[in-house]
């Protein structure tokens, strides 16, 4: 469910798999897609599911070690852009 502040204000979401983009990829992506569109552009990543990551031939180990490896590499400000985001749609 999206936070009322967001409901018809045409923002955009995406969610990119960390297995099949390099944490280098998702920030170019994610800086082109903020810059195109500011203030209505939101990320997620996500961990997937094994046998959809295996299905394309890269083992799915570790996933919870492997989000904190590519949420760091985002750098701080998109980490704390983020968390700011996700503090403030909580109800």
């Amino acid at each position: 469910m999206l936070p009322s502040r967001l409901t018809g204000s045409g923002v955009e979401l995406a969610i990119m798999s960390i297995w099949h983009a390099a944490p280098a990829e998702a920030a170019a992506y994610t800086r082109d897609a903020v810059s195109a569109h500011p203030g209505r552009f939101l990320l997620g990543l996500g961990t997937s599911h094994a046998v959809l990551v295996e299905g394309d031939g890269t083992a799915y180990r570790k996933p919870y070690s492997k989000m904190v490896a590519c949420a760091a590499s985002a750098g701080p400000t998109t980490t704390s852009s983020a968390a700011a985001a996700t503090a403030s749609s909580t109800p």
